[in-house]
């Protein structure tokens, strides 16, 4: 678990997005040649690892929201190596259950063996979708050599978020500058102490990869 960033009490019921300040985001985006009502293939960081179309102005408030509680409320996940070997073993045991209820189809009555099938077949969707997980987890625990995800900052982990929508916007600018012009625009509202001109060109310089950035 990550401590807050953000040293002050959380409020469920806040909106720590931008609230009232997303029209003058949306003002910048547009004289930075972005606009935040096109829509974007993009996967959420905690969601459905398959991407959704979706307006870029829904993409952002959302990604806004749920960083700036984040920085409030600390991170709440276990580090990547323990969250990685708590996947394996809730695959180990749903492939032994699904293994077993399919053992049983000939058994108990026609209702009972319905049942029994239909439960299989969501097991074995379940297992499809955390096996992709596993595979997720397993590369983010590889990358962190170990190190628990308490050196990472929630602020970090937001602009890592924002670079890879900033890849999906289509037909935007994709120098440098047009990277740290975005990030200023999306965070400073955000993240006001952290989204300095200094500490925004240098995250950049480290995950302007091409269209493969650093996770």
């Amino acid at each position: 678990m990550t401590r807050p960033e953000i040293d002050e009490p959380f409020d469920a019921n806040a909106d720590y997005g931008y609230g009232a300040e997303w029209q003058t985001v949306a003002r910048k985006l547009k004289a930075a040649g972005i606009d935040a009502t096109i829509s974007v293939l993009y996967a959420m960081p905690w969601d459905d690892p398959q991407p959704v179309t979706r307006p870029l102005s829904e993409v952002l408030q959302e990604l806004a929201g749920f960083f700036g509680a984040m920085a409030r409320l600390g991170d709440q996940r276990p580090p990547p190596k323990r969250h990685a070997e708590a996947v394996r073993k809730l695959l180990r045991q749903l492939r032994t259950t699904a293994a077993g209820l399919e053992d049983h189809y000939a058994a108990g009555n026609a209702a009972l063996r319905g049942r029994t099938i239909t439960a299989s077949e969501l097991l074995r969707g379940l297992i499809s979708e955390l096996e992709q997980q596993q595979r997720e987890v397993d590369e983010l625990a590889a990358t962190k050599d170990g190190r628990s995800e308490t050196t990472v900052a929630t602020h970090s982990r937001y602009w890592r978020a924002l670079i890879r929508l900033w890849w999906a916007i289509p037909d935007i600018g994709r120098q440098h500058k047009n990277l740290v012009e975005f990030l200023m625009i999306c965070s400073s509202q955000i993240f006001m102490a952290a989204t300095t001109t200094t500490a925004v060109t240098n995250f950049v310089d480290h995950n302007f990869t091409g269209d493969q950035i650093a996770k």
